[in-house]
């Protein structure tokens, strides 16, 4: 990875209703798994007020994409499936699907 390489955003919904859902706990195993994979500085991670999705949150935006239904304990498997590339600068490209196979229906992505 080159220094001040970006990877991509983040973007968690702090709004009372994703607050209260956990996406308070999302964050911290957010930041945890950012830095154990040596991306702190190369994701940026920031919060937004309510984007009007409650019914379908927690809702976290990584990369553009809109990720609803997410919980601190199905977060890990959308980082990966988000940034497992992220050492090689020529592999990361976004797409538009996403499965998550090891946590049943408990999150999508909106294409």
């Amino acid at each position: 990875m080159k220094p001040n390489q970006s990877f991509g955003s983040i973007v968690v919904c702090m709004g009372s209703s994703c607050y209260a859902r956990g996406n308070i706990y999302t964050v911290e195993h957010i930041q945890s798994w950012l830095a154990r994979h040596g991306l702190s500085a190369s994701v940026e991670l920031s919060g937004s007020l309510c984007g009007g999705r409650c019914k379908e949150g927690p809702v976290i935006i990584i990369n553009g994409k809109v990720y609803t239904n997410v919980m601190p304990e199905t977060i890990e498997d959308i980082l990966v499936h988000e940034f497992e590339k992220a050492g090689d600068p020529e592999l990361v490209q976004p797409d538009s699907t996403c499965s998550n196979t090891s946590a049943g229906d408990s999150w999508r992505v909106d294409p």
